[in-house]
Formats: structure tokens, sequence, C-alpha cells
């Protein structure tokens, strides 16, 4: 599939939501739904009208509707990229406050700058965000996984059925998108099944079959269709029928361009998508102006997140990053660049294993990643069975993880450019530089040391700096300005040529 391709296909499956929906969400929204939570039993005395609750029992909690995702053919907007589970050591270092009530402002703030900024969103739209809990489907059965299964199921209904159960669509190509309610849906008919000779005329005969199936609710899409012989309908005259071609056109218009009647039976596959969605996940990525990164220390200890921010930035550029960690930073600054110091892609933790295989594909297509197989013992010979060596294949992240290093470290450092102390003898406040240093890369530390935020203050006060103490001062707006253009002025002529080189490195 070309990357054009891939690319109208994300357009059509894509889901987001408005920055201020996602904003004015409780921190609720944060809270990872548990499966394995078994719900408390509820009296219905109890929650009768007027009934007091039970002695002990906790305050009901508000309920709160869930945040629903709208279809986005313009993408365009902010990919937000996030870790759920809270981090080791946030009691010690931020006290007992609730971790999603802290997530969720950070998330306010970080929108707010990306809104702000002017090169990340497309100019006259409303940002809108793609967060996973809202526009990422959720699975519709146990193995709708794309490693595991892409057909989920096998159906069959006559047109007339067909009809209600397919809407009509915009446009004549595309994916045949299928959006079932929490009841799903379920078909009952009677297909009645005739014999034919062998000059192909149909016997008097018919033999009733009865034909019941359900579908779980969740998103779909067809994969495929096809008419099948019944009643009136031979073998023959069904084989003649040309097959839908998926996404070449939408089923209505196949049908329709078929000319086939309410009574004819056609037969069906589903996938869902879901799993469309992780397989496009790269192409979808980039059809994002930014990504929102909530870089807690543990980001980087999940494939996910590590794996949005590597293609991200390797397909966009690290200049395209929205950090929404500058809350964290204070107190959590050296669990940060513990993180970073500890990242290793073999280390990595996911939910699903699944989705292991299908992110490490993704990181082996994309970034130098060979794959040696080296021989870890023997089989001794036996039964005329010769000497067998055991080997097993290693695969080298180091240049994904080098480049995510790198890139970590130049975005945290440009961060840290716009609230550095500005006094003299203060630099490299956060430590990024020296951290650059620690690990090796040299080049991006010589970089890094260029700011200057105490001279970038002095020059930013002044209209004319070569005036000196005659020169005009600026007004503080003005002056913030002027200090910001000197920012990116070190951030697009120092830093980002030395993160274009690693990623040259990095990639294959």
């Amino acid at each position: 599939m070309s990357e054009s391709e891939k690319e109208a296909r994300c357009r059509q499956i894509l889901r987001t939501v408005t920055s201020d929906a996602l904003q004015a969400t409780p921190a609720i929204l944060w809270t990872y739904p548990d499966p394995t939570k078994e719900e408390i039993p509820v009296d219905p005395k109890t929650v009768a009208k007027g009934a007091p609750p039970a002695k002990g029992a906790p305050p009901p909690e508000e309920e709160v509707a869930p945040l629903e995702a709208d279809d986005d053919p313009e993408a365009g907007g902010l990919f937000l990229s996030h870790v759920w589970g809270e981090p080791d050591w946030w009691a010690p270092l931020f006290g007992a406050g609730q971790y999603n009530v802290a997530k969720q402002l950070q998330v306010a703030a970080a929108l707010q700058r990306g809104a702000n900024r002017g090169d990340l969103l497309p100019p006259d739209r409303d940002a809108r965000v793609w967060v996973d809990c809202a526009s990422l489907p959720d699975a519709v059965v146990p193995f709708d996984h794309p490693l595991e299964e892409l057909t989920l199921g096998t159906y069959a209904m006559p047109i007339k059925d067909l009809k209600k159960l397919i809407p009509n669509a915009d446009r004549p190509d595309g994916y045949t998108i299928l959006h079932l309610n929490e009841e799903g849906y379920r078909f009952e008919g009677t297909m009645n099944l005739r014999e034919w000779d062998e000059q192909g005329r149909p016997m008097e005969k018919t033999t009733p079959q009865m034909v019941e199936w359900e579908i779980p609710p969740g998103w779909y899409h067809v994969r495929s269709a096809e008419v099948i012989p019944e009643d009136r309908v031979s073998p023959e005259e069904a084989g003649k029928k040309r097959k839908l071609r998926p996404f070449a056109e939408q089923m209505r218009a196949w049908s329709n361009g078929l000319h086939l009647r309410d009574e004819v039976w056609v037969e069906f596959t589903l996938g869902s998508i879901r799993a469309e969605c992780m397989l496009l996940a790269e192409t979808m990525l980039a059809l994002h102006g930014g990504l929102l990164a909530v870089v807690t220390w543990n980001y980087f200890d999940r494939l996910w997140p590590f794996v949005e921010w590597v293609v991200y930035c390797s397909r966009r550029g690290p200049n395209c990053v929205q950090l929404a960690s500058d809350h964290f930073v204070g107190a959590g600054l050296v669990e940060l660049q513990r993180a970073i110091r500890r990242l290793k892609v073999e280390n990595m933790g996911v939910r699903d294993e699944r989705d292991r295989e299908l992110l490490l594909g993704m990181l082996k297509r994309m970034f130098k990643c060979d794959t040696k197989h080296l021989t870890q013992g023997y089989v001794k010979p036996k039964d005329g069975r010769l000497t067998e060596a055991i080997k097993a294949p290693i695969t080298d992240y180091s240049a994904v993880e080098r480049y995510a290093r790198v890139t970590a470290i130049a975005v945290f450092a440009h961060d840290a450019a716009d609230t550095a102390n500005r006094v003299p003898g203060a630099g490299d406040e956060q430590g990024w530089a020296a951290l650059a240093g620690e690990l090796g890369y040299l080049d991006l530390q010589a970089a890094l040391k260029k700011a200057k935020p105490f001279d970038w203050d002095e020059l930013s006060a002044l209209r004319n700096p070569e005036l000196g103490e005659l020169s005009e001062i600026r007004p503080p707006e003005e002056r913030e300005a002027t200090f910001d253009a000197y920012v990116e002025e070190w951030w697009t002529g120092k830093v980002l040529p030395v993160l274009e080189d690693e990623r040259k490195l990095a990639m294959r």
C-alpha cells in the first residue's frame, strides 16, 4: 500500500475530540478501566428515591458522560501521547495529591500552549486532539487484534435487511463503516436452498435453513462481500456476480451497481476499525501537526509511547513536539533524567503482549534494528541426527534508543530555555547539556551549551543593544517576544541540525 493510500484510509477512520471538550473532562478520564475489578452489588432499596446511603458507604460519584470523538477527515490536530499508570515515587515527590488531577491540569496547560504556538495546528481551525481513550475504538471481541484476526466473522442476509444495517455513504469509495451501539445487532432469517440439475434448471423443492447470528457492539468495516446461491439464484449466476472490492467501493454502491433484488442473499465479512487504526499507526501519527507528549518518568518505560515518540520525531520532527511535563520537571527532574538513562527497548512494558510484536516490527522497518542469530548451545546427536546449534535471534535496538535519548534531551532543554533563571553563572540550570555529555552525545552537548538565557534576556531588554544604556527599554510583552525569538534562533540554528544528523544515523 502506498503512503498516499494509507493517508487516505487514515482520514476516513480518524476520530478526534475538541481541545475544549478534553479540558472540560474531569480527571477521572485518566483512570484506566480495570477489567478485573468486580462491581459491588447494590441493593435496589438503598438507591430508591429519597433513601439515605448505607452507613459507611462512600459518596456516590457524579456521572460523567464519556468523551466521544468525532470524524476528522481534515486531520492536522494534536496527537496526545501518555502513560496511563502513575509513576513510582509520585507520593514522595508530589505529596498525597491525586496523580490523575495533576495530569489533567498539565494536559490542559499544554493544550493551551500548543494552540498558542501557531506552528502545530492548521490556521483558522479549532484545536482537535487524538486521545486513545476516545479516538481508538474498544476491542469488539477478545481476538480483535491485527496480529491475531483481521476477519472477525462471516454473515449472510438478504439485500432488504442489509440496506437497514449498512447506511448510505457520502462517497462511493472507501471504508464501509458499521457502528453498532451498546445493543449490537442480531439477525434471524430463513434461507431457502434449492438444488439445480445438470442443465442449470431449478428443482421444484426447496429446503428452508434457519440463519441466526449476532454482531457485538463496536466499530467495524466490511472486508468482503459476495452474492450467494439461494432460491432463484443459481450457483452459476451467483458466481458471475462481481465481488465487493473493499475500500475501492462502498457496499451500498456495490449492491446498487449490481441491481440486486431485495430478496437476493449476500455473504459478507467484517473487520474492526480498531485493528485498522493499529495497522496504520505510523501514518496516523504523521498526519498530526503536533505531538502532545505527557512525559512522566515512566513514559519511556512503556513501548507504545516510546514508539509514538520516535516515529513522530522521525516523520515530523522534534520541533513539532509540545511537552506536557513542565509541572513534573521540578521535583521529578532527577527521575526524568534517570528514565532517559535507563531507556531500553527490551525492558519496556505493554498491557497487551500482542502489541509488542506489532510495535517492534514497526521499529525494525523504520530504524536500523539489525537482528543476528547467536548460538546459545547445541543439541547432542541422537538416532542418526547430527549436532544442531541452538540459535536465538538478538535484535540491536541501540540506534533507535540513541535517537530517543538525544531528541528527548533536546526537547526538554528547549522547553527549559523559556523558563531559565536568566541570571549570571546559571547556565544549564536543569542539567540537560551535562546529561548529553555524560551519555557521549558531544555534538548535542556543544549545541545545548550555546544557550545563553542571561545574555538573551539582556539583549531583549534593549531596542538597540549596541547603544548600551542609551538604548530605549522594551515593554515587558515585547521583551518576552524578543527573548522567545532568541530561543527559537538557537533551537533551529544550533540544535535541530544536530538532531537531523542523528535521525539520518538512526533511520534505515
